[in-house]
């Protein structure tokens, strides 16, 4: 009943505990202290306010906890003198601090006691949370509207502490109507990852297709594309200038974002021409490829490889007809092809270009050395139909396949004969005609010489022969490095026996005093390889010759002429006489029957097909055997010394020649030279090659 009566004289502190602002420190919370007797006697309350009494200062008696208005912590109950526990008080008010019942009878930071033994009281956890706005506190009972703090727990719904005290044994207060202890949504913007043009690079006409990659909006294109889905793509259609095209990525927060790709737009390529020279071409020969093009680069395939627009290239050697391929192609892959072919002709006649002016009755010679080397001397000749000699000379290039003028000779010559010197570079031409119909009284006695270095006919050059050899004589480089010339005429009813020799050294011709054992004109002179000259045929001046002599030098001023042992297989004239590779001579050709000489039995020996061939050039290929051109056999004809036979080639000439020249090249082929048209007479400006 004491106790009772304490706990109503206490009740009546209460509006003063109310505003005691101070009464508890902030943040008070049970210490270890509370949990023993001893140090609960003897620990200090630190309650006061000047404006209440300290009911910590009354004598210890058996006084029970009480609760405190919303915001203000319970205070403990006081130890009475026989350290009796009091009931533990419990903390109310929207701020009160909650104590687990506090220990030994003290209140320590506002924390409520019980009194004796310092034991928690088993009521003094807040059933459904800390304090409500008002509600009361039992000594276990329920707080309306409230969280539920439990020993340490948190404090829910108005745990705040009015004065700053916090929850007892670890209790942490949180704000009213807090939300969990999750982080809130938050609007993205809008993001590109990419944006990119598959081609980035199109040929005029031709489209791309644009893929859009992008987050957090929606996107649209410019360029009257419109919308396109995130991964998406579109195609930009055919485009004929080079497009620029703009991603908008619009999202529900941010500003929207762009990017770009430009579609660059390329003319379509263009060939506009291609050609291949020559063509048709003898097998084994290189052409010259030229490629005319724009708005791209150029290949060209068969080994060719790359090429630049106008500059011409060349293949390498064809052994058959080739088809070449120009292939342009523009920087966005889109290529355009022109197919130029390669004919090669084999045992055939390919056309060259056009000569400067007409020949025929003509002398042509390889030179070997000097600026001109490997090029074709032409000079001289006339036309039957017009009754004019020329002084002309020109040049054939047999890699342009071009002809050039150069200077004139000082001498208008035909059926003259020219001979390379030793050295390569200088040719001598000598005699001749000043009538194309060789009846000329008037003939040069003269003979001059070219120079492949300067390519003219120097002046000082002419010189006097000891005869005037007007017609179908010939000429000879003998191994000492003489020219021997032999017979001739004045014209065609004359007939000289005599002889000469040029002598390079001294740029003069020198009269041999031996004489051969027949007059002749239209016969043929060969060197053998012993170094001395077969002379066969021709005529004395009415009768065809079937007699061969031999000449052989003593010195470059002095030799002798010497019948043969063996007896020619028949008379003739205007035929040819070819040293073979087995060391024998071919007489083919003119109206004589074809024939072989063999130095080793000084024999003369019918071919297998000995007729009349009517051919008047023979060549000697590199192949052995002996090409036949010049006059009304068309195709022309090739003799093999492996079978002692005469074929026709496998085409014929590209137009039939009277008094042309055939001229070994040095790539094996023949130029074919001029000449005279069989029906008018006329002299020709065309020639063309054999292709062996």
């Amino acid at each position: 009943m004491q106790k009772k009566l304490t706990v109503l004289a206490h009740l009546a502190l209460l509006p003063a505990l109310l505003v005691c602002a101070g009464c508890f420190k902030h943040g008070s919370s049970v210490t270890s202290e509370d949990a023993n007797p001893s140090q609960r006697e003897a620990s200090t309350p630190d309650v006061s306010h000047p404006d209440m009494p300290s009911v910590l200062d009354s004598p210890a008696r058996d006084v029970a906890g009480f609760d405190a208005p919303a915001g203000v912590g319970g205070v403990g109950g006081v130890p009475s003198t026989d350290g009796a526990t009091g009931t533990g008080g419990s903390v109310g008010g929207s701020s009160g601090t909650t104590s687990s019942g506090g220990s030994g009878g003290n209140m320590v930071d506002a924390a409520t006691s019980a009194e004796g033994g310092g034991g928690v009281v088993s009521g003094g956890t807040v059933a459904t949370g800390g304090s409500a706005k008002g509600g009361t506190t039992s000594s276990g009972g329920t707080i309306s509207a409230g969280g539920t703090a439990s020993l340490g727990g948190t404090t829910q719904a108005g745990g705040a502490i009015s004065t700053g005290g916090t929850s007892a044994t670890g209790g942490a207060t949180t704000p009213p109507d807090a939300a969990p202890d999750v982080a809130p949504d938050v609007a993205l913007g809008p993001v590109i990852s990419s944006f990119t043009s598959t081609p980035s690079t199109i040929t005029a006409g031709h489209s791309a297709v644009l893929t859009a990659v992008y987050s957090n909006g929606v996107a649209v294109l410019d360029n009257g594309l419109g919308a396109i889905a995130n991964n998406g793509t579109i195609s930009t259609g055919n485009l004929n200038t080079t497009t620029t095209y703009t991603l908008t990525v619009t999202g529900t927060s941010g500003t929207p974002v762009t990017k770009t790709v430009t579609v660059t737009v390329v003319e379509m390529p263009s060939i506009t021409s291609f050609t291949v020279t020559p063509t048709p071409n003898c097998a084994g020969q290189k052409v010259t490829l030229t490629p005319v093009f724009v708005k791209g680069t150029g290949t060209i395939d068969n080994g060719v490889g790359a090429v630049i627009s106008g500059q011409a290239v060349t293949s390498g050697a064809l052994a058959v007809s080739t088809d070449f391929t120009l292939t342009v192609t523009n920087l966005a892959g889109t290529n355009v092809t022109l197919i130029a072919t390669a004919t090669i002709v084999r045992d055939g006649f390919v056309s060259v270009g056009q000569m400067k002016w007409p020949q025929a009755k003509h002398a042509a010679t390889l030179i070997t050395a000097g600026a001109n080397a490997g090029k074709v001397l032409l000079t001289g000749g006339g036309n039957w139909d017009l009754g004019t000699v020329f002084p002309w000379a020109q040049i054939y290039d047999p890699v342009t396949r071009t002809f050039a003028a150069t200077p004139d000779m000082n001498v208008g010559r035909t059926q003259h004969n020219s001979v390379l010197l030793p050295d390569g570079k200088h040719v001598l031409v000598e005699g001749g005609d000043a009538n194309p119909s060789g009846s000329s009284s008037s003939a040069p006695t003269t003979g001059e010489v070219f120079d492949s270095d300067t390519g003219q006919f120097p002046a000082q050059s002419l010189v006097n022969m000891s005869a005037q050899r007007a017609v179908r004589h010939t000429a000879t480089l003998l191994a000492n490095g003489a020219v021997l010339i032999t017979g001739g005429g004045t014209d065609l009813d004359t007939a000289f026996n005599s002889a000469e020799v040029f002598l390079p050294s001294g740029g003069q011709f020198s009269a041999l005093s031996a004489t051969m054992g027949s007059h002749r004109f239209g016969h043929a002179a060969t060197r053998l390889t012993n170094g001395s000259v077969l002379i066969t045929g021709g005529w004395d001046p009415n009768t065809e010759l079937d007699v061969a002599e031999l000449y052989t030098s003593s010195s470059t001023t002095s030799g002798s002429f010497a019948s043969t042992i063996g007896a020619m297989q028949g008379g003739g004239s205007g035929h040819t006489s070819t040293l073979l590779t087995s060391g024998k001579i071919l007489i083919a050709g003119g109206d004589i029957a074809s024939q072989t000489y063999d130095p080793a039995t000084k024999a003369f020996t019918p071919t297998s097909d000995s007729t009349a061939l009517f051919l008047f050039r023979a060549t000697l290929l590199v192949s052995g055997k002996v090409l036949l051109t010049d006059g009304t056999v068309n195709p022309p004809m090739l003799y093999d010394p492996a079978t002692d036979k005469f074929t026709a080639t496998k085409a014929p000439m590209n137009e039939a020649r009277f008094d042309s020249t055939a001229t070994l090249l040095g790539d094996g082929t023949v130029l074919i030279a001029g000449g005279s048209n069989p029906s008018t007479g006329g002299a020709l400006t065309t020639a063309e090659l054999y292709c062996p």
